[in-house]
């Protein structure tokens, strides 16, 4: 009857054990999946920031352009290394009809 006890203590101590791992596994996978969330958010707002940045930018230059090309102005562009001078050809070509006209 005693072993029977002991055999049962044995039984309960290694079912406590396994809960106990099983526990610790479980708070250690949910703790990796709230990071890797919280990464993925993280990342998701810097990228969309970046996106909404670039659309800005290429809004604000091209609008830029634009303004600056008013009334026949020429507007320099710059790429890196790289410049171009652009103008409006409607405008320019206007100016040119009505100093022909002249």
């Amino acid at each position: 009857m005693r072993k029977m006890k002991e055999v049962v203590t044995v039984a309960k101590d290694k079912q406590k054990a396994l809960i106990a791992v099983l526990a610790l596994l479980l708070i250690l996978v949910l703790g990796y999946v709230a990071v890797d969330k919280a990464k993925t958010a993280y990342n998701s707002a810097i990228l969309k920031a970046q996106q909404q940045g670039y659309i800005a930018g290429v809004t604000d230059s091209v609008a830029s352009a634009y303004i600056q090309t008013d009334n026949c102005q020429v507007a320099t562009l710059y790429l890196g290394n790289a410049t171009r001078q652009i103008a409006d050809y409607e405008c320019l070509k206007r100016a040119a009809e009505a100093q022909k006209a002249e």
